[in-house]
This record gives structure tokens, sequence and C-alpha cells, in this order.
């Protein structure tokens, strides 16, 4: 058991499965196995309040087997950082963890906590949290209601289109639920109502793509440019080693939020002038089709954050070089 905690700036390190949490700290020769739900991790609170912990929970990211105990956690006044799963690899690779176990993930996490310039994660926020939920959900279904018409391209039997139109009918009423219920809590929030409106002034952007932005990308207004086109994976890297200069590539980011954007660059390049201009001279230096696009999508995450950030509509003269 893990009762007695004496520094104040401790740093606990939990590994995260389906069903069970390894919890490793400073001192201890292993780690402590708990299982994933709510009473545990209650258990668990109670012993770091009891010890006066003031320290830092870190854990990956592991799709959502991690949420319960980020809330519980902040809800109980202790803070916690969520850290990239590339970024632990390569550092315990660097400290020489070559051996894989749930109790050594537990510990290369804690030593990540200690030695690494990181900070909290942001707090649990329930409002955001099932905005961003619902948001993912109305994307995967689109994205089966595409695969399912487009198997309704292939020769099939009437039978089978005939299973094929019920199942479309049966997701497009879970996708239209699904967005009212979306729409719900963004209209109780008269923050999330004004940047809805801001953002549809962008011609190329509708109300299914600025709900997923304010839902995906919380910080959209908050943080410079750079900051946003990083986040939104449209920072370009540099691939460079002595006299050589590699090609710059994209990378990371909120895969939905670069998948909406992507759809939003194709019909802004389509539709709206100013980036159908900027795409167009992008190609005419020479640029390929995907490398001009993926500029486009930048461009517009960046205007829509200056739009946020000022508080304006979109205008042609607004529109950020």
């Amino acid at each position: 058991m893990m009762s007695k905690i004496e520094n104040k700036k401790s740093v606990v390190g939990i590994d995260i499965a389906k069903d069970k949490l390894d919890v490793f700290m400073r001192g201890y020769k292993k780690s402590q196995t708990i299982k994933n739900d709510e009473k545990a991790l209650k258990k668990l609170i109670c012993q770091l309040k009891v010890s006066n912990f003031n320290g830092l929970v870190v854990m990956e990211n592991t799709g959502g087997y991690e949420k319960l105990a980020h809330k519980l956690f902040c809800e109980a006044g202790i803070s916690v950082h969520i850290a990239h799963a590339t970024r632990v690899h390569y550092f315990s690779k660097q400290k020489g963890f070559f051996a894989k176990t749930d109790s050594i993930d537990a510990s290369i996490l804690m030593q990540f906590g200690e030695q690494e310039d990181i900070v909290a994660t942001a707090k649990f926020n329930r409002e955001h949290a099932a905005k961003k939920e619902l948001s993912i959900r109305r994307t995967q279904l689109i994205d089966l209601i595409v695969a399912e018409k487009n198997r309704l391209k292939q020769h099939l039997q009437s039978k089978t289109k005939a299973s094929i139109n019920r199942i479309i009918e049966l997701l497009e009423k879970e996708k239209a639920l699904i967005s009212k219920e979306l729409d719900t809590i963004i209209e109780t929030d008269s923050e999330s109502v004004k940047k809805m409106v801001l953002l549809q002034s962008f011609l190329g952007v509708g109300k299914v793509v600025a709900s997923t932005l304010l839902s995906e990308l919380p910080e959209l207004g908050s943080v410079n440019r750079a900051e946003i086109a990083c986040l939104s994976g449209l920072a370009p890297k540099n691939k460079d080693s002595g006299t050589k200069s590699g090609k710059r590539m994209v990378s990371g980011g909120r895969f939905y939020v670069r998948k909406i954007l992507y759809m939003t660059a194709l019909s802004s390049v389509a539709h709206n002038s100013v980036m159908k201009n900027y795409y167009t001279m992008l190609k005419a230096r020479g640029k390929a089709s995907k490398v001009a696009l993926t500029a486009v999508m930048r461009k517009i995450i960046i205007t829509l954050n200056a739009m946020l950030r000022d508080n304006i509509e979109w205008r042609v003269a607004n529109a950020v070089n």
C-alpha cells in the first residue's frame, strides 16, 4: 500500500489499461495494481490526500481508458498530465528501458514527470467532454454513412441494396439525433453561440465544421498562429542534417481537426475566392496538389483563430496572409 508520501512535489506514474491501473511512486520498489473503476480510484485518491500529496499524476492517453482517472483526480484537486505516448516512448529508450511491463511503464511515466519540462493538462470539463464525445461520434456516423453509400455503387442484388439503404436510413437518423444533442449543449453557452456565428461567417465553414472545431479545438482563438497550427497538425517540421535540406512535413495534431479541415479546404478552394486564389498561386509555383491543399488548411485554421481572437467576422479584406 502507498500510504506515506513525504515529498509534496512527488510524481505518481500510472500505466492505464482497460481493466486495471499500475501506480508507481518514488521510494517504492514495485507498483501498486488497482482496478480501473471509480471505487478503486477514489481509494487511491484518499491515500494521496491523507499523505498531503501536492504533486503531479502522469498518465498516457490510452484511447479513452484514462478518462475516468482524469475526471476523478481533477475533481479531487490533484493535477494531472496526460502525456503523449510517442514522447514517453522516446524518453524510455533514451533512459535505456528496453523491457516492457505495466509496472515498468508506470515507473517510466513517473520518471518522465520528474525529469521532463511538463505542465498539468487542462482540468476535466464535463461540458467540453460531452461536446467532444458527441462530435467524434457524429464524425464516426458520417464515415459509416459514406462507406455504405459507396457500397451502393457496386453491382449488387436488389435485396442487398435494400439492406444497405435500411442501414443508411438508421445511421442518418442517429446522426441527426447526435447533431441535435450537440447543438443543444452549444446553445446553452452564449460564448459558444457567438463563436459559432463568427466561424460560420467564413465561406467554407458550415455548422458541422464550426461545432467540430469548437468541440475538438477549445484553444481556438486563445493561442497564437504557430500554436494553433501545431495543435491542428499543420505546422511544417524541418528535416535538415548537415548540408542536406529535407522536405518540410506536417505530422501529429488532432486527428478529427485535420480531417474536418481537409474537407473545409476542398470546399473553400471551390467556393472561397481568397482560398481559391491562394491555392492557384501555390500550384502556379509548382507545388503539388496535396502540398497546396495542406497550406490552404493551415491558412484556414490561422484565419479562424484570428477571427475568434479579435472577435470579428470574416471578410475578404480581413483574410490572414
